[in-house]
C-alpha cells in the first residue's frame, strides 16, 4: 500500500480541563502524548516485559480469563476465515498468570499462536488493577477495559461510544476513518461480526483494490498515529479504527462512554428501518425519506411548533416517562411480527 496516511493531530499532555472543554467537543480524533506516563503499570512496562509481567501477575493472579487464539500464526488479524463465513480464531480460557507467561516465553517463536485477551473490564480481573488504571479524562462511570496479547491486530471497526485508549505496554498503531466513509469501507454483517461489532471487509495490511475499489477513497480520508506506553488517543463516536499491536507483551486500556446510551442503540433502529422501508418501491421509500429528513435529521425542536406541547406526542420533546411509553408502543408493534405463524404461507 503506497498511499501516505496523514497523521492524527497531537497534543502533549493536555490537562483534563483542556480535554473536556476543547478536544472532546471538537469530535475529532486527537493523540494525547504522555497522559499516563506516571502510571505504575507504564513504569513497569518501560523497564522490561518480564518486570511488567511480574507486576501484572501480582495484581491479578491466576484468575481464569477468556482468550482468543488465532488459528494461523502468520495472520495476526482477528478476522473471518478464507470462506468469509467462519472466523480465523478460537475462543477458550486459561489462568491469567499462565496467559502472561505464555506470551513472554513465546516471543520470537514464529510458530507461536496469536493470543488475545479481548476487552475485559479491569474490575473483573482485580480491584488492584482497576485502581491502578484510573483516568480522570474519562467520566467516573467509565470502567477501564483491558486488551492484552502478543503482536495482534484488531480489524477496522467502530464503536457506539466515545473512546479514550491508553497504551500501557508495547506500541499501538491506530488507523482511523471518519464515519462518513461508511460507503467506502465495505462493512461486514451486523449479526455475524467476529468480535461483536461490525468490521470492514478490507484488510489494511493487504487491500484488494480490484475487489474493493472504493477503499482507495477511504484511505485518502484516513488518519494514523503510533503510540508508545503512556500515550493515549481519543476516538470519537463511530469513528472506524484499526489497531495494530507490536512488542513482546502488549497491553491497551480503554474507556468507553456514551451520554445518550439511555436512548437505546441506533443500530436496532437502522435494522428496523431496513426491515420496514428499504425494500419498498422508490416512491414509497422517498416519502419516508422526507419524513425522516424532517423529524429525525432536520430541526426536531421546531418540527411540531404548530401543535400545543401536550399534543406533540413522540414527535415533540421526549421525557424519560414518555420514552418508556414509546418503547412499549414500539415493542407492541413489533411483537406480532415475531409470531412464527405469520410467515408460514
Amino acid at each position: 500500500m503506497s498511499q501516505t496516511i496523514r497523521p492524527i493531530t497531537e497534543v502533549d499532555r493536555p490537562s483534563v480541563e483542556q480535554f473536556q472543554r476543547d478536544l472532546y467537543f471538537s469530535a475529532q480524533p486527537v493523540v494525547m502524548r504522555g497522559i499516563a506516563k506516571d502510571w505504575e503499570a507504564v513504569a513497569a512496562a518501560r523497564q522490561s516485559p518480564l518486570i511488567f509481567g511480574t507486576w501484572l501477575k501480582s495484581a491479578v493472579g491466576s484468575k481464569e480469563v477468556n482468550i482468543l487464539t488465532g488459528k494461523d500464526p502468520d495472520d495476526s488479524t482477528f478476522f473471518y476465515d478464507d470462506n468469509l463465513v467462519d472466523i480465523n480464531f478460537e475462543r477458550g480460557s486459561m489462568p491469567f498468570d499462565r496467559f502472561v507467561d505464555t506470551i513472554i516465553e513465546s516471543y520470537g517463536d514464529a510458530s507461536a499462536a496469536n493470543l488475545y485477551l479481548q476487552g475485559t473490564e479491569a474490575r473483573n480481573l482485580s480491584a488492584e488493577l482497576r485502581n491502578a488504571l484510573r483516568l480522570p479524562y474519562a467520566p467516573a462511570s467509565s470502567e477501564p477495559s483491558v486488551w492484552m496479547g502478543n503482536e495482534t491486530t484488531a480489524q477496522t471497526h467502530f464503536d457506539l461510544s466515545q473512546n479514550v485508549a491508553v497504551v500501557v505496554s508495547g506500541t499501538r498503531r491506530f488507523t482511523l476513518f471518519p464515519p462518513e466513509q461508511i460507503a467506502n469501507l465495505y462493512m461486514g454483517p451486523v449479526e455475524y461480526a467476529p468480535c461483536g461489532t461490525p468490521i470492514s471487509m478490507v484488510r489494511l495490511d493487504s487491500p484488494d483494490f480490484a475487489k474493493h475499489p472504493r477503499f482507495e477513497e477511504a484511505l485518502s480520508h484516513a488518519q494514523q498515529a503510533e503510540l508508545e506506553p503512556g500515550d493515549a488517543v481519543f476516538i470519537p463516536y463511530m469513528w472506524w479504527h484499526q489497531v495494530q499491536a507490536k512488542g513482546q507483551m502488549t497491553m491497551l486500556v480503554n474507556y468507553w462512554w456514551n451520554e445518550y446510551d439511555d436512548f437505546g442503540s441506533p443500530m436496532y433502529s437502522m435494522l428496523h428501518t431496513i426491515l420496514t422501508i428499504r425494500d419498498m418501491p422508490p416512491a414509497m421509500r422517498s416519502a419516508w425519506k422526507a419524513m425522516f429528513d424532517h423529524f429525525v435529521f432536520g430541526d426536531g425542536a421546531q418540527s411540531m411548533d404548530h401543535m400545543p406541547m401536550q399534543m406533540r406526542g413522540g414527535l415533540g420533546p421526549v421525557s424519560p416517562a414518555m420514552r418508556q411509553n414509546l418503547w412499549r408502543g414500539i415493542a407492541a408493534g413489533i411483537a406480532p411480527h415475531l409470531d412464527p405463524r405469520r410467515n408460514q404461507n
